[in-house]
């Protein structure tokens, strides 16, 4: 039986829908707490609903998503893969002519006597590689969330798995349910 004071706001008085939906909109997490508030004015336990708790159901909705796209069979990770394969390389297309760029401020500034335009040729210069690092960091910060969800599916199913074999190991004589049992134990340990 599911414990309702412990059960996140969002799913009690099911307002996933609504949630995934200002989400998709581009809200933020505080906004969409607000906006949840501003929809429900006469639900007082929605009145403390937070931005983190926002958060904690966004990180269990896309693990669970990931877990039923993953019993359908879909390879999550290789689209992963291909997203960020395309990313990456659009970054790099990018990068590349973000150095063109560069290298053509910093060949006008050789050019030039006046210090003011080496200067500024420099600080534009500067910027661009401040960008591209950005960029990249960005992109990094792209793979992990996206494979988040899908490390922490993987990990529910083999909880799940587990908590199967216990079960059926009830049915077992007392040996063979002793060595399931260090079988599942052996396999958290590691």
């Amino acid at each position: 039986m599911i414990d309702i004071a412990n059960v996140n706001k969002i799913i009690k008085y099911n307002l996933e829908d609504e949630v995934v939906k200002y989400t998709d909109l581009g809200l933020s997490r505080k906004d969409v707490a607000r906006k949840i508030k501003e929809n429900h004015p006469d639900n007082q336990d929605l009145r403390k609903l937070s931005a983190m708790s926002i958060q904690r159901f966004l990180q269990n909705h896309k693990r669970d998503v990931a877990i039923e796209r993953m019993d359908k069979g879909e390879n999550l990770e290789e689209n992963i893969r291909e997203e960020f394969r395309d990313k990456m390389y659009d970054l790099d297309d990018e990068v590349h002519d973000l150095l063109r760029e560069a290298k053509v401020l910093l060949s006008k500034a050789k050019e030039s006597d006046n210090i003011n335009t080496q200067l500024k040729a420099i600080s534009e210069t500067t910027k661009i590689i401040e960008q591209v690092r950005k960029n990249w960091t960005s992109l990094i910060q792209f793979g992990l969330n996206e494979f988040k969800p899908v490390i922490e599916a993987k990990h529910a199913n083999i909880i799940q798995v587990d908590k199967m074999l216990m079960t059926m190991s009830n049915i077992f004589c007392p040996t063979c349910r002793s060595k399931i049992v260090d079988l599942v134990v052996a396999k958290e340990d590691d």
